[in-house]
């Protein structure tokens, strides 16, 4: 129960960090601080960071014959997990629609999985 837990709250958590730091990138009033590509641009590389720190600490609990069912697992965990957190709050908030948001930021998203499961197959090797 501890390992789904720990799965569980380090996906929430790398939705809930790129989240909240995004609205320090937008004025009062709704208008970006900075070009919209550069906004997104931070946005994933925050994400991105989040991401793998929370993998560097996952992966030091997990036995070495297991990294890459572990990338694995986690990777689409974490990947559902900010999809479903996405489609409750951002969508709602933003006015977007479930295709925009896929083509503009979902896709984005594979970075996580595409991240862990790389993690775990080097882990399994060395």
């Amino acid at each position: 129960m501890e390992k789904t837990a720990k799965m569980i709250g380090f996906g929430v958590i790398t939705w809930a960090v790129p989240f909240l730091s995004a609205f320090f990138f937008w004025t009062p009033s709704g208008a970006p601080l900075f070009n919209i590509i550069t906004l997104k641009t931070i946005m994933l590389l925050l994400s991105s960071f989040t991401a793998t720190f929370f993998l560097c600490i996952y992966f030091r609990g997990v036995k070495s014959s297991q990294f890459l069912k572990e990338g694995f697992l986690i990777g689409c965990l974490w990947l559902l997990i900010n999809w479903a957190l996405d489609f409750l709050f951002l969508i709602p908030m933003t006015h977007i629609s479930t295709s925009t948001y896929f083509f503009q930021i979902g896709l984005r998203d594979l970075v996580i999985p595409m991240t862990s499961i790389g993690m775990g197959y080097l882990l399994s090797k060395y």
